[in-house]
C-alpha cells in the first residue's frame, strides 16, 4: 500500500467514524421539533445527505472524491446556517447549537486541510470542461437554464418515478436534496434530471433559484 493509499483511508476513517456521531446527535436534537416545523426535516435531510458524501469518500474513485470533497465545502456552511437559524427560536438550545456548529466546522476544516492526503498530487489542480462542452455520441442533449443535461429520448425510471411523486404527495413540496436522501442507488443529478422531466411534462411545477429551487404538483 502507499504512503497516499494510506493516509487516504485514515482520514477517510477519521470522517467517516466522527460524521456518524454528529448525524446521530443531529436526529436526537430534532426529536424536540414538532413533526409539522420544515426546519426539522430539513436540518435532518440536509444531515443525512452530508452523512452519505462523507461515506461515500473511501470508496469512490480520485475523481469521485473530488467531487464529494467539493460538495461538503459547499454544504456544511449551508448546515450551520440553518442550525443557527433553529438556535434563534425556541426548538433548540444554543448549548445543543453550538456543539454541533462546532463539530461540523471541525469536520470542514480537518477535510480542507487533509485534502492532499484525500486527492494525489496529479488531480489537486485539476480542471474538467463540462460535458456539455465536448460533442455527445449518444444523441441529442438538451440542457435548462442551470447547464444540466438531460437526454431526450431517455425514459424516466416507473418506480423511482412513482417513488419521488409519492414523497411530493406526502410533503407538498420537495428540493432536489430532499429526494435524493431517499435514494442510496442513484446521485442528486439523476434526481434533478428526473424532476426537471416531470416539470417538462406539466406534472409538477419548479420555484426558486439554483439550491433553493423547489418542486410541488401543478394545481
Amino acid at each position: 500500500m502507499t504512503a497516499y493509499s494510506k493516509n487516504m483511508l485514515m482520514c477517510c476513517d477519521y470522517v467517516c467514524e466522527h460524521v456518524q456521531k454528529i448525524t446521530e446527535a443531529l436526529y436526537r436534537v430534532t426529536d424536540i421539533f414538532p413533526d409539522k416545523e420544515p426546519l426539522k426535516w430539513y436540518l435532518r435531510d440536509e444531515g443525512l445527505i452530508l452523512f452519505k458524501t462523507f461515506m461515500k469518500l473511501r470508496d469512490s474513485s480520485v475523481y469521485e472524491r473530488m467531487k464529494y470533497i467539493d460538495k461538503i465545502e459547499r454544504a456544511v456552511p449551508h448546515m450551520v446556517h440553518a442550525l443557527d437559524l433553529s438556535s434563534s427560536g425556541t426548538f433548540i438550545s444554543r448549548k445543543n447549537f453550538e456543539v454541533l456548529c462546532r463539530e461540523y466546522g471541525t469536520l470542514l476544516e480537518f477535510v480542507k486541510e487533509k485534502r492532499e492526503d484525500f486527492l494525489p498530487a496529479s488531480v489537486k489542480e485539476l480542471s474538467i470542461a463540462p460535458f456539455k462542452d465536448f460533442p455527445n455520441a449518444f444523441g441529442k442533449i438538451t440542457y435548462d437554464e442551470e447547464g444540466n443535461g438531460d437526454s431526450v429520448n431517455s425514459p424516466l425510471n416507473p418506480e423511482r418515478k412513482e417513488k419521488i411523486l409519492s414523497l411530493i404527495r406526502e410533503r407538498g413540496e420537495v428540493s432536489v436534496g430532499d429526494i435524493a436522501a431517499f435514494f442510496t442507488d442513484v446521485g442528486e443529478k439523476t434526481i434533478q434530471r428526473d424532476l426537471i422531466a416531470l416539470t417538462r411534462d406539466g406534472v409538477l411545477k419548479k420555484y426558486g433559484d439554483k439550491r433553493w429551487r423547489r418542486y410541488s404538483f401543478v394545481a
